[in-house]
């Protein structure tokens, strides 16, 4: 399944599972998984996929949407060196 964006084609993707699956491999401190993770999250970005659309709890227990810039950041910290950066700027979930 592909999804019709602007300027071609995205194949299907869960980037919200796909980050979780990338902060899981942070955790245990696989940083090849982690990066070939990012990797699939920036590209599916670049070709106009949307962004994890993740919140985190707050100390009163109520959900808090994680910003797109600390996304793109996470993503570009972990990627392989040889895939070129993600852009903060373009659509996000959280601005619909």
């Amino acid at each position: 399944m592909t999804i019709a964006r602007q300027g071609g084609s995205v194949p299907a993707m869960d980037p919200n599972e796909t980050f979780q699956m990338m902060l899981d491999a942070i955790a245990r401190g696989d940083r090849n998984e982690a990066g070939e993770l990012a990797n699939v999250l920036a590209e599916w970005m670049q070709r106009g996929g949307f962004a994890p659309a993740l919140s985190l709890t707050d100390r009163f227990n109520q959900p808090q949407p994680i910003d797109r810039e600390l996304i793109v950041a996470l993503v570009n910290k972990f990627r392989m060196p040889e895939h070129q950066s993600v852009r903060a700027s373009g659509p996000s979930p959280l601005d619909d």
